[in-house]
């Protein structure tokens, strides 16, 4: 696997770890989260679970944008339990590969 593409796994998990134990979902982090899942998307590096699973986060991250900060943070509550397998899965994944 590429480093960059290791990086980014990295700084995705980095992520969702932050918005999980803060139980925010602030537009900045969700804008990076959503960027760095598209960007894993185009990967071919990736799997095919692994591509669900960045798509998963991507459409959630576009949509978690779209609602104002109150919005966002009751429905991050809401997707905590999806937002939690997928930290899980990439965290498998990265290492899987040595990130």
């Amino acid at each position: 696997m590429k480093t960059q593409t290791k990086e980014r796994i990295h700084l995705l998990i980095q992520d969702l770890d932050k918005t999980k134990n803060n139980s925010s979902a602030d537009e900045e982090t969700w804008n990076t989260i959503t960027e760095i899942a598209r960007l894993l998307e185009e990967d071919v590096e990736t799997g095919s679970r692994t591509q669900g699973v960045l798509s998963d986060i991507s459409a959630f991250g576009e949509d978690l944008l779209k609602k104002d900060q109150t919005e966002r943070d009751q429905m991050l509550q809401e997707r905590m339990p999806e937002i939690d397998e997928y930290v899980s899965h990439l965290k498998k994944e990265a290492d899987r590969s040595g990130v």
